[in-house]
This record gives structure tokens, sequence and C-alpha cells, in this order.
């Protein structure tokens, strides 16, 4: 019954959206925190696909599925340290501008992250994963139709007793 529910909240929200536009986005993702200290402030690469809902004026509401992925970095207790996000979740954007198509906007983000951690040291390994909630925030400036640029910070959980993923994105989105 609440996936019934579900869907048709899904399937009406996307039916009243003015413009519906697929997307990518490309960004690198500088660690802050816990997460810093665990990577030895390794910068991370990310990418993912998003799907644009336009209801025209201010509005605009965009699910996103994104991959993150940190270089192997040695933590305070000498292990070399690699961390892997897969995020699913949704973003808000306001358009003050009142387009989708140019100018600035704000967006705030609420997202599900699975993060894997792997720990090497002299070829043994230890591998944790955890999934949690998480949000975002931040702005970007939309050149045209198809090109943008966004900055946002996040924050998140990334292991079960401890660990609090922060960092900054600076990335791309294309839209076709």
């Amino acid at each position: 019954m609440r996936r019934a529910v579900l869907l048709s909240a899904l399937l009406a929200t996307v039916g009243s959206a003015q413009e519906l536009r697929w997307g990518i986005q490309a960004h690198g993702t500088f660690p802050k925190g816990e997460l810093a200290k665990e990577l030895d402030d390794a910068t991370g690469l990310g990418g993912g696909l998003h799907m644009l809902l336009d209801f025209g004026g201010i509005n605009a509401l965009r699910p996103k599925v994104e991959v993150l992925a940190f270089k192997a970095g040695a933590n305070a207790a000498g292990l070399d340290t690699r961390v892997e996000g897969r995020r699913f979740g949704v973003d808000y954007l306001f358009f003050p501008a009142e387009s989708a198509n140019s100018g600035f906007y704000l967006v705030v983000g609420l997202d599900y992250t699975h993060w894997e951690t792997e720990h090497t040291q002299a070829g043994t390994s230890l591998r944790e994963s955890h999934g949690d909630w998480g949000g975002g925030f931040g702005g970007g400036y939309q050149f045209n139709r198809l090109l943008g640029i966004e900055l946002t910070a996040f924050q998140n959980r990334f292991r079960r007793d401890q660990g609090v993923a922060k960092g900054i994105s600076l990335g791309l989105t294309l839209r076709y």
C-alpha cells in the first residue's frame, strides 16, 4: 500500500512539471572534518545522472544518482584508506530569476548515501559499509539551457559508530 501511495505521489509530481530534462554531473569533492582525517585530505571525484523537473517560475526538483570516490590516503593510524559512496537523493532548486535555463540558483537536498570504507596495510584489507541519510545545500549558476556550475556542501555519516562525512563539491552540470 505504501509503495502505491509513493508511486502515485511521484507520478503526480512528474506529471505537474512543465518541462522534464535529463542530465549528467561531474564534480571534485574536497573532504572536511573526520572524512578529511580518514583520507589525509585526499580529493575525491564524482559524477552521476539527474532528472530536472522544471515547474516553471522559481521551482524545480532534481532527483539524482551519484557516485563518489576518494583516492587512497593514509589515516592517523597509518592505514591506507579508500572511501566510496553511492548517493540517491533529490534536490530542490530555487531560481530567483524565474528561469531554470539561465542565472543563479540555490540548492537544498536530501539523500541516502551508502558508503564503503576499505583500510589496507601490508596486504591485509578490512572493509566496512554503512548507509545513512544526509543533506546538502549550495548554489549554482546556469550559463545556458545546457551548461551550469555548482558549489555545494554536504554532511552524512560514513561509519556506524563515528565518522561524519562533510565536504564541499565543485562541479559541472550538463542537461539535454
